[in-house]
């Protein structure tokens, strides 16, 4: 299993009040990289890493702010997505989550 990065999660909680994450996570398969893409399309790139891996797909990760009052993504392109919230839009989360799923 992946973990989030200690980082991410100082981060998180800098942002937002010292509140620690709730955190949602996915595993993308082929049917759900069309919604993690689009959710990625409406989110602000805090930073990406590339992993360049010899004779294999590249792997990439990126740390993402999905709203500016407590949602913020963790992902690992095409293999896994952390969605971590604050508990106050936690519906907000939850509701984006079922609607993902919901086109699988």
């Amino acid at each position: 299993m992946e973990n989030i990065p200690k980082h991410c999660i100082d981060f998180f909680k800098e942002k937002f009040d010292d509140e620690y994450p709730t955190i949602v996570e996915i595993d993308i398969d082929e049917e759900l990289i069309s919604n993690v893409d689009k959710l990625i399309g409406k989110s602000e790139l805090i930073w990406g890493y590339i992993t360049k891996i010899k004779g294999s797909t590249d792997k990439i990760t990126q740390f993402l702010l999905h709203d500016k009052k407590g949602i913020m993504l963790y992902i690992i392109k095409n293999e896994k997505i952390f969605i971590m919230t604050t508990v106050n839009r936690m519906n907000l989360t939850e509701y984006t989550v079922n609607n993902m799923l919901k086109t699988k």
